[in-house]
């Protein structure tokens, strides 16, 4: 397989996406045990429970947007329907049931039918697979971006069945607002009815057998004395070192997590470095002799390495002492050989970490052990698995000491999950963030102001505005800039909300903060906008999200079709409604213009790197290199060989375009590093958003989750994108007055590559159709 096939896709609502899989509970598990009841439950035939407004076996919510619906149908005599308007709670809304895992199989598949009306976010099936105290993998539609209004249509979503499942759980979800049906869905393995899968009696492994620390790690404290803090930090580095080095742990022997909770207490008592030290050493010979492992098994890199393992602090004999160094150095040199660990593996061809059987203690209510174990086990995975730690600008040692007492003892979950975030910013990642908790992150609210905010001219600006409630017509206008918000300077604000915004590079956490900077609580706020040379105070009502934000104020491409001849000479597509089986029809219907305009300012709904991109080149072209780690030495990043595209018939001749901007994230980026080195080829915009390359999900103690990105990539040469992001070759951004009159100025400039000097800037405007 080749390894850019595989590219993980970040959601583009990942928020929502977080929400939905953290809003159901594997222990309301169905103990569905035969054909028949369990297909009376996929067809929702089953009158709902007492007080329940959700087909019977199923649960979801907000409750009052589920119902069962018994006039339109597709089979049957029911179907269940989901509907949400403006004032519907939450963001989205999930119809969800559960199964345990007692099959055997490859891959386990949702099917069934929806019917869509007036879907303003999008709707889809998905299905995710927990294990026995964690979340495992997740897959939804969300990608495929199915809105609007459409008749009884049948959808997938499918899994790689995972040995560690223990629990299949599965639903219908709607973002947005609008009507969504489902009905006559099937479970299926491998292709044939889960009921007629082979059983499986699941393998305990040690983190069903110890139990000790299932209620709670049994660590208190109010505060951390500076030597604690110095202790524990040491404690979190020896900590980590020994997850992915020590053979026994590497070998799934230790619930390295209840490990820690039972050393912890004996740390924080030491009377001092030494003894703390001393302890650690003592600690380690607890698990037995070391044999050093032949070296002619470890992986050789010799002159492929990008970045080396960072493992030089095991030999501070100054700071580790003499016998606890020792020990740490007898542990690197028995490391295990092999390209997998109890709670790490790499993935087959592309290399990414997968966290294993990392748990994310959901169902206990998180104490300072817990918080210290997400830390330690965060802090750890970006020093041994991020690809991009060379570019962490400060001191990630100093981090560990820092965010020890900020998290040990912080007074509740939003005080410990916003330290958390602050930490997670300073990685520089845009896929990272603490997706889980991003209702914490402030500003805070569940109302939002009634318009779309973005920066321009580095400036606040509206550039859609809607009618709260009651009111005739909007009160903001389209290019008004916001100087202040409820008394408070815009540029203050940004300083003070900037460390909780985890971002690759400053257009993109402005893009963030610019989605986020109107939340707050209901009811009436201050604002002072600048409306052309007048500067206004103003007061406006927040109103619900849903009555505010489309998918289309997430991305800047023109509304409407998917592919268009802007004119005989133009034609135009953009990436974030394609689809994989239509490639050949674009590139046929772009036969004989002069240039082509691929609009990725979105993010791509399919795959198409190689699909469009063979078609786009004369030859056997590189166009970018990865890097990936070795589990045998934790932390050593290995460049791979050149990706190419190879010519596939018929080659588009004409001007290749591209458009990007700050939310071309990821693939979208990937995207353009291909589409670029078509012959001739133009990027047009501004800085992407500086993160590419596959995510991996990181599991957090508390329920919390985050992400990384897993590989690096790289252009063929070994230059990095990571931050900097896709520079384009012109320059264009949107402006003020071009807001104000409803210009897309970018895509202006991208029709000036192709047409030269022979148009006016009149000429090309009337290509472009309004926007509203």
């Amino acid at each position: 397989m080749n390894p850019s096939r595989s590219l993980v896709l970040v959601p583009r609502f990942a928020t929502l996406l977080a929400l939905a899989a953290a809003a159901v509970a594997p222990a309301q598990s169905s103990r569905l045990t035969n054909s028949p009841e369990l297909a009376t439950l996929l067809s929702f035939e089953r009158a709902p429970a007492a007080n329940s407004t959700a087909p019977g076996g199923w649960f979801g919510g907000p409750p009052t947007t589920l119902a069962v619906d018994v006039e339109i149908t597709h089979g049957g005599k029911a179907a269940a329907r989901l509907t949400r308007d403006a004032t519907s709670k939450n963001d989205f809304s999930t119809l969800t049931a559960s199964l345990p895992v007692d099959f055997a199989g490859k891959r386990v598949e949702l099917r069934g039918f929806l019917r869509l009306e007036d879907v303003s976010g999008f709707a889809g099936f998905w299905l995710r697979q927990d294990g026995s105290k964690a979340q495992l993998a997740f897959d939804s539609m969300q990608s495929r971006q199915i809105k609007g209004t459409s008749d009884w249509t049948e959808y997938s979503v499918s899994l790689p069945v995972h040995a560690e499942a223990r629990f299949l759980v599965f639903g219908v979800l709607l973002g947005g607002t609008g009507k969504v049906w489902a009905d006559d869905l099937q479970l299926l393995v491998d292709g044939k009815p889960i009921w007629e899968a082979a059983k499986v009696a699941r393998v305990e492994t040690v983190l069903e057998r110890d139990q000790e620390f299932d209620r709670g790690s049994k660590i208190d404290l109010k505060e951390v004395t500076p030597l604690q803090s110095q202790n524990l930090a040491t404690l979190g580095r020896v900590w980590g070192f020994l997850k992915y080095h020590h053979p026994k742990v590497t070998a799934g022997e230790l619930h390295w997590d209840y490990e820690l909770f039972r050393i912890m207490p004996s740390v924080l008592a030491a009377a001092d470095r030494g003894a703390a030290n001393e302890l650690l050493a003592k600690w380690i010979d607890s698990y037995g002799e070391l044999k050093p492992t032949d070296p002619a098994k470890l992986v050789r890199t010799d002159g492929a390495d990008h970045l080396r393992s960072q493992v030089a602090w095991i030999e501070a004999e100054a700071v580790l002492g003499k016998r606890l160094s020792e020990r740490l150095r007898a542990v690197y040199a028995a490391r295990p050989a092999g390209d997998s660990q109890f709670y790490l593996s790499l993935t087959p061809h592309v290399g990414n970490p997968s966290f294993d059987h990392e748990l994310d203690y959901s169902k206990v209510k998180p104490d300072a052990g817990h918080r210290l174990l997400a830390l330690f086990r965060y802090w750890n995975i970006i020093r041994y698995w991020s690809p991009y730690r060379d570019l962490i600008e400060g001191d990630w040692d100093q981090a560990l000491g820092d965010y020890i007492p900020r998290l040990a003892s912080a007074e509740n979950a939003n005080d410990a999950q916003r330290a958390f975030m602050a930490l997670i910013a300073t990685t520089h990642d845009t896929h990272a963030n603490l997706w889980s908790s991003l209702k914490a992150r402030p500003p805070v609210g569940d109302q939002q102001l009634p318009a779309v905010i973005r920066f321009i001219e580095g400036r606040a600006t509206v550039t859609r505005a809607v009618a709260a409630p009651g009111e005739n017509a909007p009160v903001l206008r389209r290019g008004d800039v916001i100087l202040e918000l409820g008394g408070a300077p815009v540029p203050a604000l940004i300083k003070e909300w900037t460390p909780y915004y985890a971002a690759s590079n400053e257009p993109t956490r402005l893009r963030d903060i610019a989605r986020n900077m109107g939340r707050g609580p209901a009811g009436p706020v201050a604002l002072r906008v600048q409306r052309g040379g007048e500067t206004l105070d103003v007061t406006v009502t927040r109103i619900p999200p849903a009555a505010v934000s489309r998918p289309e104020d997430f991305r800047h491409d023109l509304p409407g079709d998917t592919f268009r001849l802007l004119s005989d000479e133009v034609a135009y597509l953009k990436l974030s409604s394609v689809k994989l089986d239509e490639v050949d029809d674009y590139v046929k219907k772009a036969a004989g213009t002069k240039g082509w305009i691929l609009d990725l300012r979105n993010y791509p709904s399919a795959f198409l790197v190689f699909a469009l991109g063979s078609h786009l080149v004369e030859q056997p072209t590189e166009f970018a290199r990865f890097t990936k780690g070795i589990a045998s030495s934790p932390g050593t990043f290995t460049f791979t060989d050149p990706l190419k595209l190879t010519p596939e018939a018929p080659r588009y001749p004409g001007k290749v375009v591209i458009l990007v901007d700050e939310v071309s994230q990821s693939s979208a980026e990937y995207h353009t590093m291909a589409f670029r080195v078509a012959p001739g080829a133009v990027v047009v915009g501004s800085t992407t958003a500086g993160a590419d390359g596959n995510v991996s999900n990181i599991p957090l103690p508390g329920g919390l989750r985050s992400m990384l990105s897993g590989i690096g990539v790289f252009y063929p040469d070994k230059r990095p994108t990571q931050r900097i992001g896709i520079i384009p070759d012109v320059e264009a951004r949107p402006t003020l007055a071009g807001i104000r009159e409803g210009r897309d100025e970018v895509l202006e400039v991208g029709l000036r590559q192709i047409f030269g000097p022979g148009k006016s800037a009149e000429e090309i405007r009337k290509l472009i159709p309004a926007r509203d």
